[in-house]
């Protein structure tokens, strides 16, 4: 049997900002809760010869709401100190000359029917966070300090986990539908449904879903599990910024260490089509409406099982962002993102009939890592909409809001079977 195959480059700036939405909720959660008032996480990644936060040259910055926690990223590209550093299992030994050397790739979708498979070269990455925690008084600055020393322990490696979104090629995830036989592709439109409960049924990893917003596109994630290894070291603190008599500004910093393993290329194989030349390599578009280096976005963990009513099934649960520049209220349409064709049969039969959605469908918009409350008046589902939206009021730009779909497969099969007896009687 010939085998074809495509590679694809993932989307590391991706990962770098999944990483750091990350790094930004566990430094958070060392702390009371809403203990910071100010969070900023730096975009644009810095190499080497990294500074500090230059307080003349951000003086209005400074001015925010203290205490504030700023997080400027930086990444380490020598990783030969990395854990199995030089093996195949994280690097490939041999250069691109010989394209079909592929290390030790991994499984992620198999799909022996119609002979199409995806698998991917793990990489080992580091990533450094200088974090300042940025107090009005030199009293909590130290109380922190040394609350941080025993909470933390110091120049000493420990684990992690957590899950981590790895951005796959838009480009590689059109060319699996169309080899595939999908017919989901029309035009510049993708049938987002189709292809998320195809590649869910045949793949080891949860495929997750960015719904597209005002300005971006839609995007194809691997979902999966991360064991990351922090060391948190050079904590500091500073004599606070004098400005007149007055004395404020008492930074806290510290580095940590972030070491954790990621894709690094992606491949497609098809056993029984062939692959055109003009396919082998994708590269990785970024949505050119973002700024800065790094598009922070933040994997939620464990909230999923907790909110899925007894006896339904989670559905999808896409992410979403909000541009700067959407408007307060920001709706976002639901039901033509992805609501597969059963769903849009039973929302049109419950509409014309009068029936609420919430027999069948129950939705849940999360915030980074906390279910928002519709009652305090968070957000609002609107059922009544035609297409079904989400309303979100008070939007943050820098926050990763997901959808939390969970359906009622049996009262969803048994609607979809009556409606197709009724149609065929007609």
């Amino acid at each position: 049997m010939n085998i074809d195959y495509s590679m694809a480059m993932p989307s590391i700036a991706h990962v770098y900002g999944n990483l750091s939405s990350f790094i930004t909720e566990y430094v958070k959660q060392l702390f009371p809760e809403n203990e910071f008032r100010t969070v900023y996480i730096n975009t644009t990644i810095a190499y080497r010869n990294f500074a500090r936060f230059n307080i003349n040259a951000n003086r209005e910055f400074f001015r925010k709401r203290k205490p504030m926690l700023l997080v400027k990223p930086r990444m380490e590209l020598d990783t030969t100190d990395t854990f199995l550093d030089g093996t195949l299992f994280t690097k490939r030994i041999t250069d691109m000359v010989d394209a079909r050397d592929w290390g030790n790739l991994q499984d992620f979708f198999v799909d022996k029917k119609k002979g199409l498979y995806i698998k991917f070269l793990m990489n080992r990455l580091v990533m450094y966070y200088d974090i300042s925690l940025v107090y009005e008084t030199q009293m909590r600055q130290i109380n922190h300090a040394h609350y941080l020393k025993n909470r933390i322990r110091q120049n000493a490696p420990f684990t992690v986990t957590t899950n981590l979104e790895s951005m796959l090629s838009r480009d590689m995830v059109i060319l699996l539908s169309k080899l595939a036989g999908l017919d989901a592709v029309k035009g510049d439109k993708i049938d987002a449904p189709k292809i998320l409960d195809y590649m869910n049924r045949h793949s080891v990893y949860p495929v997750t879903y960015k719904m597209k917003n005002s300005v971006g596109r839609d995007e194809f994630f691997r979902y999966h599990p991360a064991h990351v290894e922090l060391t948190f070291g050079n904590m500091d603190i500073s004599d606070g910024d004098k400005t007149g008599q007055i004395t404020d500004n008492f930074f806290l910093n510290f580095t940590i260490r972030a070491e954790f393993s990621t894709a690094g290329l992606y491949y497609l194989f098809s056993g029984k089509k062939a692959i055109d030349d003009k396919y082998r390599y994708f590269g990785h578009a970024s949505e050119e409406t973002e700024s800065g280096t790094i598009i922070p976005m933040f994997t939620s963990k464990g909230v999923f099982d907790a909110y899925v009513p007894d006896g339904w099934n989670l559905y999808t649960c896409p992410t979403f962002h909000i541009d700067p520049d959407d408007p307060k209220p920001f709706i976002l349409d639901i039901e033509n993102q992805i609501f597969n064709e059963s769903l849009k049969v039973c929302v049109d039969y419950h509409r014309r009939h009068h029936i609420p959605m919430t027999t069948f469908l129950d939705m849940r918009c999360i915030k980074n890592n906390r279910v928002m409350s519709e009652e305090r008046g968070e957000y609002v589902m609107m059922w009544d909409n035609n297409p079904i939206s989400v309303k979100v009021f008070n939007w943050n730009p820098a926050s990763t809001y997901r959808l939390l779909v969970s359906v009622n497969t049996v009262y969803i099969n048994e609607l979809v079977g009556e409606i197709q007896n009724m149609n065929d009687e007609k």
